[in-house]
């Protein structure tokens, strides 16, 4: 968890995955794909799924040997705040079921662990906030993803910059490959000029917002400059 005695709202909410070999042999555990990829089971505080909006990533990583009663943890600083679209205050249950963790080269079967977190209220840093905006107007069938964070988000630093990607999956993947983006809608929150790809779509309060110009495929998103326009109050 956070170092804060209760997680709150616009802070890092961390968590250490491990696991414990029961077995009576060593196995290999591959763990690369264990805190990406929308590997938790989060449920808010309305009882409904918590929406993951760090989009695909692709890792590889090494096999590492777990003694019989031994245990490994695998994952020490999982920001659930970065990861999971945790926007509002109040009781939050987090459930992980073994996703993206491969044993003896194949997917692990483990017992799920669960954990609730209480998060107190707290002012969304302006990365969180512009999710929070954007992740509704995405249509069925389209992916939302946010980038990591730049820089010190609490601040409108020039070099601090949020990139926002919604983007269409070419198919139902497997979970442990990477993702390509097919088509998809690049957008840039910045205080700084377009780059030569972009065009200035007007200014919200965080900065200039840019969008790109060369991925995007109108039909999958229609009346998208509009929709996006509004929920930023671009002006």
């Amino acid at each position: 968890m956070s170092k804060d005695e209760r997680p709150r709202l616009g802070k890092p909410i961390e968590l250490t995955l491990g696991i414990v070999n029961e077995g009576s042999v060593s196995v290999g555990v591959d763990f690369a794909y264990s805190d990406i990829n929308d590997s938790l089971v989060v449920t808010g505080p309305d009882g409904q799924r918590v929406s993951y909006i760090s989009g695909h990533s692709y890792a590889n990583g090494p096999t590492l040997q777990l003694d019989a009663g031994e245990e490994m943890h695998f994952t020490l600083d999982l920001d659930l705040a970065e990861q999971y679209l945790v926007d509002k205050p109040g009781r939050y249950t987090v459930r992980y079921e073994g996703k993206g963790l491969v044993i003896d080269g194949k997917r692990a079967k483990v017992l799920p662990c669960t954990v609730e977190i209480d998060v107190a209220e707290g002012k969304l840093d302006r990365r969180m906030e512009i999710a929070a905006r954007l992740f509704p107007l995405v249509p069925k069938g389209l992916t939302f993803g946010i980038s990591p964070k730049w820089g010190d988000v609490e601040t409108d630093n020039i070099e601090v910059e949020a990139a926002h990607f919604v983007y269409r999956d070419t198919e139902a993947l497997p979970e442990v490959v990477s993702y390509v983006m097919v088509v998809g809608f690049q957008f840039r929150i910045a205080n700084g000029p377009p780059h030569p790809s972009e065009e200035l779509l007007g200014e919200t309060r965080w900065g200039f917002l840019f969008a790109d110009k060369e991925t995007r495929n109108e039909e999958f998103w229609p009346n998208w400059r509009k929709l996006v326009a509004k929920a930023l109050e671009v002006r």
